[in-house]
């Protein structure tokens, strides 16, 4: 019995770290006309990430002691619980469902998460990150390219009138595409910088 359960646990936590890595290449693809499957706001990260809630409620029963006893497990289920309440005063149900469909996928997915760091660390998740944000930012200059020598419109560009174009690469909110490339060009540096420690 200790062996299935050892069996089972490993076998989760191997197919939620590939999820959690094709998350991480999902992430940025959130041009809703490009990327999304039915509804605008289903891009496709958020299927993905579902999944990855699922596997982490399998995860969180197999470590369900250990789960409950994390405090920031503790503290994303406040969060879930607090926007459940806001039910009572919300404008919109249709929206705060949403949101907290959201959240709950989130909450789900922590235990997975953490377990796929404990078990494989943190390098190859930030090399994952890394690689998608070299060809994200390969795409943006793609992108440039089009726009600026043939005219054409490919992904998150908004060409406003006495006002220089916005490129937002596969990003539906151009702002969300610049705080992608500032925090993720800090991850590379964290990488390079492990790296070169290591070499060392």
């Amino acid at each position: 019995m200790k062996y299935n359960f050892r069996s089972i646990d490993i076998k989760i936590t191997k197919t939620a770290s590939y999820v959690f890595y094709g998350l991480l290449i999902a992430i940025p693809l959130t041009h809703k006309e490009m990327f999304s499957i039915y509804d605008p706001d289903l891009v496709l990260s958020k299927f993905v990430l579902m999944f990855l809630a699922v596997l982490g409620i399998a995860t969180l029963v197999l470590h369900f002691k250990k789960t409950m006893n994390d405090v920031v497990f503790i503290f994303l289920l406040l969060i879930l619980g607090f926007q459940i309440i806001s039910l009572i005063n919300t404008q919109s149900y249709l929206h705060s469902i949403r949101l907290i469909a959201f959240t709950t996928a989130i909450v789900f997915s922590y235990p997975a998460i953490k377990q796929i760091v404990e078990k494989f660390g943190v390098l190859q998740i930030l090399k994952v990150i890394n690689i998608t944000y070299f060809l994200i930012f390969s795409f943006w200059l793609v992108q440039v390219f089009l726009y600026k020598m043939n005219n054409i419109l490919v992904g998150g560009i908004w060409p406003i009138t006495n006002t220089d174009v916005r490129y937002g690469s596969t990003f539906w909110d151009i702002n969300h595409f610049g705080i992608y490339l500032s925090t993720t060009f800090l991850l590379l540096l964290s990488l390079i910088l492990h790296l070169k420690s290591k070499n060392n």
